[in-house]
């Protein structure tokens, strides 16, 4: 089967099949995520840091961490939380101080969320949907980044 002039990009192809946005329904799916993601970041903003640097999340009601009460090591994910609380306030280097994978999951998220919303509120994709390249290369950053920051954080 050969591909005519007339028909739209893969890239463009793809993105119409998995959410598209020209349908009610995806644009409020594609909404409700991006203002979801968005939601997560102006709750770390209402938390305050701890200054241990892990526990934040207990200020939600949510018990302390299994893999610290259990074997005294912070688990992957162990000041993440405060991590995002300190980048809600605008401190970058506190929070990449704090868990490097942490914030850099942060600002994924502000501009995820942001994208998703505006893309939602247009219709269509802004800047066109990503590769699946585009996103294996930040999944595997931010797991790298998680992996090593627990690395780092073992050892200290």
């Amino acid at each position: 089967m050969t591909r005519t002039n007339s028909s739209p990009p893969l890239n463009n192809a793809v993105s119409d099949q998995l959410l598209p946005l020209e349908d009610l329904r995806g644009r409020i799916f594609v909404l409700l995520g991006g203002l979801g993601l968005l939601a997560l970041l102006a709750t770390a903003r209402w938390l305050t840091p701890d200054v241990r640097g892990l526990g934040t999340h207990e200020q939600l009601g949510l018990p302390p961490c299994g893999f610290y009460l259990w074997y005294g090591l912070p688990c992957p994910s162990c000041g993440m939380t405060t991590s995002w609380a300190w980048l809600a306030r605008g401190e970058i280097f506190q929070a990449a101080r704090q868990h490097f994978g942490g914030a850099l999951l942060g600002v994924y998220s502000l501009l995820l969320g942001t994208w998703a919303v505006i893309s939602a509120v247009r219709g269509r994709w802004l800047g066109g949907w990503p590769s699946s390249l585009t996103w294996a290369v930040k999944f595997s950053v931010l797991t790298l980044a998680i992996l090593i920051t627990w690395i780092v954080k073992l050892w200290a």
